[in-house]
């Protein structure tokens, strides 16, 4: 019974002391809000809040970032508390990131229960926009006119999502210096120097050695972009004949297989193990293009994870990471990512770039784990195929008959095309640009001739127990 009484007393107490909150979001005030001024990098905003009432109040500040044209986005949130009868004054911080474009910049604050709430449009109690446009100069507009280009969603991921970021790669790999670069771009060298930097901290990009700064991924000149190109769909017609002739001979093999027992005739049997020998563009696109020649070419034969110890939101490409100047034709537009969860192997397909649905803050060096922190974006049409690979692999021995011997003698015919270029080490990052345009020509000439749909838009999800 005492222990019920001193209960009892300290929740008494407890309800007594506690603060009461309200949300009644009409009698802040906010004033002398000074917007950012036109210049890159971090600045600082400040303003004052004015809560007259006589409830504590709690207040979310959040400053937003958003390039148009699917630019770069930063989103910063500051939490603060409002006793009765306080003037605070709020300093927040805007992230202006560097790149070129018109920019909408807005302050927001939000009136909340908890700040560990969800932030709903209801909760909002002001909202100031303004614009902010960056013009390039005119070195800097002839390298957006002809851009560095890199591996699926590299362009999205927080190293390279900025215009700076990418040109300075560029002019490093062309042996500029930082004030080199500064002069070009017509801006302060601080902010060249912030973005080396950053780079430099992140090991993957940038080595500064002696005072120099250079890149440590192949950075392919226009020149040699448009000779690989033209390489990739002479060498990528080869591999569509030898392709189509085992094509022809396959129904034969698979109706083998539904004779024996061993594979359902339903081509809609998504579960059975053996979906994808029905369907031309997940069997020949993702399947024999990437995961059995692909891999055999570009990595020996083992697993190619675009994004090792990464994710497709931050999309650090690593060992297979290149950079390539020049239009969108000289690097490949097909997304292929296979990774590996639990014990299972999961390929994502598409022969454009697949949506990802990111969080709005990525710090480079982190990696997202699938489901809670990175996902196929809502409107991407997702087709889910389970994959036996006592069914799948033999399937791709058959149809990769004649193309495996072209793939193996790969590297060997591009080579003096790369040494007309003084290019002669094969890296796995060529290897993997070049395969990327070849089996882009040959997707692309496989639907010419009705091998595959040539409406098809679809993004695949494959997963293969115990491998791919």
């Amino acid at each position: 019974m005492l222990r019920q009484r001193i209960r009892l007393f300290m929740l008494l107490a407890l309800i007594v002391s506690a603060p009461l909150v309200a949300n009644d979001a009409n009698d802040l005030q906010i004033s002398f809000l000074e917007m950012p001024q036109p210049r890159w990098g971090d600045q600082r905003i400040s303003f004052t809040v004015t809560n007259p009432g006589s409830w504590i109040r709690y207040v979310v500040v959040e400053t937003q970032v958003v390039f148009t044209h699917g630019g770069p986005q930063r989103t910063q949130r500051q939490n603060y508390l409002l006793l009765p009868d306080e003037e605070k004054d709020v300093i927040s911080v805007v992230s202006m990131p560097a790149t070129y474009g018109t920019a909408a910049v807005s302050v927001t604050l939000y009136d909340v229960i908890d700040t560990l709430d969800y932030i709903a449009p209801s909760m909002q109690i002001f909202s100031e926009t303004d614009t902010i446009d960056f013009q390039p100069s005119a070195a800097a507009r002839a390298m957006l006119d002809q851009p560095l280009l890199f591996p699926s969603r590299v362009a999205k991921g927080p190293l390279y999502d900025t215009d700076i970021a990418r040109i300075i790669v560029r002019l490093l790999a062309e042996d500029k210096s930082v004030s080199d670069i500064a002069a070009l771009l017509d801006t302060e060298e601080r902010i060249v120097d912030d973005v080396v930097r950053m780079l430099v901290r992140h090991g993957q990009a940038v080595r500064e050695t002696a005072g120099r700064f250079s890149v440590t991924f192949p950075v392919v000149p226009a020149e040699l972009a448009i000779a690989g190109f033209e390489f990739a769909e002479r060498y990528g017609d080869s591999l569509v004949a030898a392709i189509l002739a085992d094509w022809e001979q396959f129904p034969a093999y698979r109706d083998s297989l539904i004779a024996a027992g061993s594979l359902s005739a339903d081509r809609n049997d998504f579960l059975g193990g053996g979906a994808a020998l029905h369907r031309s563009f997940p069997l020949i696109g993702a399947l024999l293009l990437w995961s059995h020649l692909g891999h055999r070419f570009v990595v020996d034969g083992r697993d190619l994870d675009m994004y090792p110890m990464s994710d497709p939101c931050h999309a650090e490409a690593r060992q297979f990471m290149y950079g390539v100047v020049g239009d969108s034709n000289v690097v490949s537009n097909i997304f292929y990512y296979l990774t590996g969860v639990g014990g299972q192997h999961e390929i994502y397909y598409k022969t454009t770039e697949m949506a990802m649905n990111c969080p709005d803050e990525l710090v480079p060096g982190q990696r997202l784990p699938r489901g809670r922190g990175w996902r196929v974006g809502e409107d991407e049409s997702v087709t889910i195929v389970l994959m036996d690979p006592g069914l799948v692999g033999p399937a791709l021995e058959r149809l990769g008959t004649q193309a495996r011997p072209l793939v193996d003698r790969l590297a060997s015919a591009v080579t003096p095309v790369l040494a007309d270029h003084n290019v002669t080490d094969l890296s796995t990052a060529l290897r993997f640009w070049l395969w990327g345009l070849i089996a882009e020509r040959v997707t692309d000439q496989l639907i010419t001739r009705e091998v595959l749909p040539s409406d098809e838009d679809v993004a695949y999800k494959l997963v293969s127990r115990g491998g791919n």
